[in-house]
């Protein structure tokens, strides 16, 4: 009965584009591990089948509206395609109620959102649209509407002032992490109110509200999509102290596979839409360019500037998101992007502390110079300090099998030993840079509300583990197989008294992982470096690998011991990853070898950074619970790592299981046997109250977890600390140097 040769085209087109689609969805179910019941699969495969097909076919029936738009003369099936689209509309909705009936809520949303449903749907559209539909008649039919957007919709102020800041905060919250149910509503319009500043602003310089309303909104734009861009390979949006080492970001994203969403199809809909009815529109008025617009508009901005200021400071709003900065996915979650990009920046600039005194400094560290022994020591061991990116063991959050142990020399070392697990400031998928600030020097981020210290503060000479070693002698060196720009580490490991920093460019022909160099290479660099020691000199280097950088996916890198989870089905980046583990594991068993046999007494520490960023159903797996609802206990383990120091020699065999990155270097010193200064001195009698302090929460010695809004007895005890790390970081005038650095 169809005689028209573009409807059997289309047709056809229909079940090819459906085909597709369905193998994409089942694609994403096998990634995911979305309804694993084969039975559910394949009912769901028909189901998608049918309401692809149905709806595809159903927009094959355009030409009726066109050829009742340009009266037309009806074709004589006309009855047939009525009919036609009566039954597939009853087919829809038929299957949506089986489904809804059959699938929870959100296995819909699921389904139709976030696995690319609605966009190869209008693909689809578009194509039998294009191939099925008369083109004269559709230019006919478009034609009128574009005609009276042209001549009757101008753009006034109301669209400045109101539609065009709502328009940017819709497609920067949809490529956030947000949803607009989870914001605030108090914040909702926050954010408002900031984007209609940026407006202002620019109307200010440009006075034309298409003009205006255009730069604004691209901005706004690509600000969002280099958000969403960064959210996809971090897991957490571009906070303030991020544009300090936009550098480095830009050096590392390439190891990234950037996957495009609905989120990402979404915003680019509304963006291309409102941009072409700007080209199309017109402005009410020929807008005044003169002094006393621009002036009528800087009043207006320093209205809105002062009143925003004036809700800022009301302590209405942000009295819970102190302590928020390391975890930015629930700030920006309910407080929306700009406004909690706004807070950070404010918290940012300057670092405030209350009742701070330098005789206060005094009078806390001064009793621990009576416990300190300042006596020179004779023992310096080399000491050899590897930092290995995101090197972690998941079986933390609870036992899974795999095909075999992807840490087993690691497991096996005992004898001379130090083993532990490490709690770090920054979660998962990144902040190395800080936690190699908080081991070098002994601080914490706790402190610092979001800031980098490495690119914002250190600018003059900084005691550390560094300057502690090489007043006694030692040979310091850093070393890093990758470029040396990122976190102003060039800068700031001058500041810290290292003698020379090998970066990637040391490196002959390495071999690689994933692009990479090894870990291996980079042990047999280390080896290198202590060979051509200077011998008259105990040797101290502090090592950051680059092996098992994100981000995890297929490179066609084969691994010579692939390591699989048999308990249950992961994605590929899990699978990598724990394959990397297995790498590192034998990478380090070489490390450790060869200084087993050499005669000089010798101390190595190896410690994660931070945990990769994986697919969130492996961890919700483990956890049992989806990772949005965990609790601050839950929570602690996103950001644990384990650590091991071991010796050629005897040293007490220990297990730590609390212990945070601060205290780790003093640790290190303790056990090499060194000379260490007052403030080593602190912070391990610090250690023994607060086991671990980071960005966060904090411990207490029976294993209480607290975060920094709530009371407790030591309060006065971090309020000590945190002074403490005032005179070190920022009173540089009145620093207490006898505290913090060796005694001539």
């Amino acid at each position: 009965m169809i005689k028209n040769k573009k409807n059997i085209i289309s047709l056809i087109l229909s079940f090819f584009i459906g085909l597709i689609f369905c193998y994409l969805i089942l694609n994403f179910f096998s990634k995911n591990n979305i309804l694993v019941n084969s039975k559910d699969k394949f009912k769901l495969f028909l189901s998608f089948v049918l309401i692809v097909f149905s709806s595809l076919f159903l927009f094959l029936n355009f030409n009726i509206l066109m050829d009742v738009y340009n009266k037309g003369k009806f074709i004589k099936d006309r009855l047939f395609k009525i009919i036609r689209i009566l039954i597939t509309t009853f087919m829809l909705i038929f299957l949506f109620v089986f489904l809804y009936k059959k699938y929870s809520y959100m296995d819909l949303v699921t389904i139709f959102y976030y696995s690319f449903f609605f966009e190869y749907l209008f693909i689809g559209i578009i194509f039998s649209l294009l191939i099925s539909t008369n083109i004269s008649k559709l230019k006919n039919f478009m034609y009128p509407i574009l005609k009276f957007i042209k001549s009757k919709i101008k753009l006034s102020y109301l669209y400045l002032f109101f539609v065009s800041p709502a328009i940017g905060f819709i497609i920067m919250e949809i490529l956030n992490l947000s949803t607009f149910d989870s914001i605030d509503i108090d914040f909702i319009f926050i954010n408002f109110l900031l984007y209609e500043i940026i407006h202002v602003f620019f109307y200010i310089l440009f006075r034309k509200i298409k003009l205006t309303s255009t730069v604004s909104l691209m901005i706004i734009y690509y600000a969002a999509i280099a958000n969403y861009f960064v959210i996809s390979f971090r897991g957490i949006p571009i906070v303030f102290s991020d544009i300090y080492s936009v550098k480095t970001a830009f050096s590392v994203s390439g190891g990234y596979d950037f996957n495009l969403n609905s989120d990402f199809t979404t915003a680019l809909i509304i963006f291309g839409s409102t941009m072409l009815l700007l080209i199309l529109s017109s402005e009410i008025e020929k807008q005044i360019n003169n002094v006393g617009e621009i002036i009528k508009s800087i009043i207006i901005l320093t209205v809105l500037l002062v009143f925003s200021g004036f809700v800022y400071n009301s302590g209405l709003y942000f009295k819970d998101a102190t302590h928020t900065h390391w975890e930015p996915s629930t700030k920006f979650k309910k407080y929306g992007y700009i406004s909690s990009f706004v807070y950070d920046f404010s918290k940012s600039v300057t670092i405030d502390i209350e009742d701070y005194s330098v005789e206060e400094v005094d009078n806390i560290l001064t009793k621990y110079i009576e416990n300190h022994n300042n006596s020179k020591s004779s023992k310096k061991p080399n000491i050899i300090v590897v930092m290995n990116e995101a090197f972690s063991d998941f079986n933390i959050y609870g036992h899974f099998e795999t095909n075999e142990d992807y840490l087993p020399f690691f497991r096996s070392l005992e004898k001379n030993t130090i083993k532990g697990i490490l709690t770090t400031s920054p979660e998962r998928g990144g902040g190395t840079g800080y936690t190699e600030y908080e081991f070098l020097t002994g601080n914490t981020m706790a402190f610092l509300r979001g800031t980098n210290p490495y690119v914002q503060y250190i600018n003059s000479e900084m005691p550390s583990i560094v300057s502690t070693l090489k007043d006694q002698g030692y040979q310091v060196l850093a070393m890093h197989p990758y470029k040396k720009s990122g976190y102003n580490r060039v800068s700031v490991y001058s500041h810290f008294g290292f003698e020379d920093f090998v970066a990637i460019e040391s490196f002959e022909n390495p071999e690689t992982v994933r692009g990479n160099i090894s870990d291996l290479e980079n042990y047999k660099k280390v080896i290198e470096l202590y060979e051509d020691r200077d011998s008259d000199k105990s040797f101290f280097i502090f090592n950051i690998t680059m092996q098992n950088h994100g981000g995890y996916f297929d490179t066609g890198y084969v691994f010579d011991n692939p390591i699989n989870v048999t308990s249950f089905k992961v994605r590929e980046d899990v699978d990598i990853f724990l394959s990397l583990m297995k790498e590192s594991d034998l990478a380090f068993e070489y490390l450790i070898d060869y200084f087993k046999n050499i005669e000089e007494d010798t101390i190595i520490l190896m410690f994660g950074d931070h945990q990769p960023m994986l697919d969130d159903t492996f961890l919700e797996t483990l956890y049992q619970k989806p990772l949005d609802e965990l609790s601050l206990e839950d929570r602690v383990k996103l950001y644990q790592v384990p650590f091991i120091i071991w010796a050629n020699y005897n040293i007490e065999e220990k297990y730590l299981e609390e212990i945070s990155i601060n205290y780790l270097s003093s640790l290190l010193l303790e056990n090499a046997g060194v000379e260490t200064t007052t403030y080593n001195e602190y912070l391990l009698n610090l250690y023994e109250k607060i086991p671990i302090i980071v960005a966060n929460f904090y411990f207490d010695k029976k294993g209480k977890v607290y975060n920094f809004d709530e009371k407790s007895v030591l309060k006065e005890s971090i309020h000590e600390y945190e002074v403490i790390q005032y005179n070190n970081l920022f009173d540089l005038n009145n620093r207490l140097d006898k505290y913090f650095y060796l005694e001539d």
